[in-house]
């Protein structure tokens, strides 16, 4: 069965501070490293729309994995 993991820091919102942003990908480092074989995330920007840029990092830093993005809500 594929194992899937999501990257989130903390619960409540989905806007990520960059100390929060860089434990992600430190997350990911090591999903890679111990054979996951998927990240799954979600990142908004304060105005509750999906931030594209950092994503996009997440993503690139996640291949060869695949990647879904996570049911953010902007509230």
């Amino acid at each position: 069965m594929p194992l899937n993991v999501i990257t989130r820091p903390r619960g409540s919102d989905f806007y990520y501070s960059n100390i929060e942003f860089e434990c992600m990908k430190r997350d990911i480092e090591i999903c890679k490293s111990i054979g996951v074989d998927g990240i799954v995330s979600g990142l908004l920007l304060l105005d509750g729309r999906i931030d594209i840029d950092r994503t996009k990092e997440l993503i690139e830093l996640a291949k060869p994995l695949s990647f879904t993005f996570h049911r953010a809500l902007g509230w």
